[in-house]
């Protein structure tokens, strides 16, 4: 996708900022310093953003939201459970068409 021209009226910073912000709506208990950007895809057609999001699991939350995700890490023995969120973002609109579970 380097130095394709696309149609997309909203680009791949917008649509990640877009699912960002939904995931803080829908997990509000989720600190926002442990979600990480792990894929990004424009459909084929140009009409969608898929972009995939990760998290620390909710049900790890410690509810101190300035624990730093390397001292979670640590806490865990160096193993932090992560949950994969795929978001739908149409490219026309911004709006997000969908968000599902992301299976590895």
């Amino acid at each position: 996708m380097a130095g394709a021209t696309t149609t997309a009226k909203f680009d791949l910073h917008q649509a990640v900022l877009t699912a960002k912000q939904y995931l803080a709506e829908v997990y509000p208990e989720v600190p926002s310093g442990s979600v990480l950007v792990e894929e990004v895809e424009l459909t084929e057609n140009e009409t969608h953003w898929l972009i995939t999001l990760s998290f620390e699991a909710p049900h790890l939350a410690t509810g101190n939201t300035t624990k730093s995700l390397v001292e979670t890490a640590r806490a865990w023995n160096g193993h932090v459970d992560r949950t994969y969120k795929m978001f739908k973002v149409s490219a026309e609109t911004g709006r997000v068409i969908a968000m599902k579970i992301r299976q590895l």
